[in-house]
């Protein structure tokens, strides 16, 4: 005995549109999901050029106090050292 799948138009209706509505899902939990991840390289890059900034800080501040060797200087180098 063979079954036959009797489909008429609206099963095929109803199953377009569930298929279309996750499509639709899909492709908006796809952009939710890049969004986070772009978010987190956008943090990610933020504290990178906070640490580059603070490295060219301590740079500038160990040559002042290499080429003047003051006390001032010295202590502006050992605060920004120490992150102060």
């Amino acid at each position: 005995m063979r079954l036959r799948w009797r489909v008429n138009l609206k099963r095929k209706l109803f199953g377009f549109v569930g298929m279309a509505s996750l499509l639709i899902l899909a492709v908006l939990e796809l952009g939710v999901f890049t969004y986070s991840n772009i978010e987190i390289a956008n943090f990610m890059k933020e504290d990178v050029h906070r640490i580059i900034e603070k490295a060219l800080d301590i740079r500038v501040a160990e040559k002042t106090y290499l080429q003047f060797q003051t006390s001032e200087s010295k202590t502006n180098f050992d605060n920004q050292v120490k992150g102060k």
